[in-house]
């Protein structure tokens, strides 16, 4: 009777990992993207979109964006919420919080105040109130 044995030893990753120049390169790029180009604020912006406006492979900018940042919705959310807050600080600012939410790339006004306030610990609204009376 033959037996089976289970091959306990680990087994290295079948996935291909960028090297230190070219990751360097992809965050570089990556973060000319958010700063500069905004493109974070593109409504719906998928990893693959974003990894071909790049020029580089998916798996390489998630890699990548999980090194320094965590989950990709979390990084893109993130850079939004920074930019809402930035807009909502300013004293000239006449924007309703839809109007700022949709700018920033946000789908739903509901998703912008839950990630506003998981970023801040208040609603656009308070937050906007909270620094007119600073």
């Amino acid at each position: 009777m033959r037996k089976f044995f289970k091959n306990n030893s680990k087994k290295k990753s079948t996935r291909k990992q960028p090297d230190a120049v070219l990751q360097k390169r992809i965050h570089e790029s990556l973060l000319e993207a958010i700063e500069v180009r905004k493109i974070h604020h593109r409504n719906g912006l998928t990893i693959d979109e974003l990894a071909k406006s790049l020029d580089t492979n998916r798996e390489y900018l998630s890699q990548v964006i999980n090194k320094h940042y965590g989950r990709f919705s979390e990084f893109i959310n993130k850079h939004r919420i920074k930019d809402g807050i930035k807009i909502i600080s300013n004293p000239d600012n006449k924007y309703k919080i839809a109007t700022i939410a949709r700018d920033v790339g946000f789908k739903s006004l509901s998703v912008f105040i839950a990630e506003f306030k998981k970023e801040t610990g208040l609603t656009p609204s308070n937050y906007k109130k909270k620094r007119e009376n600073e």
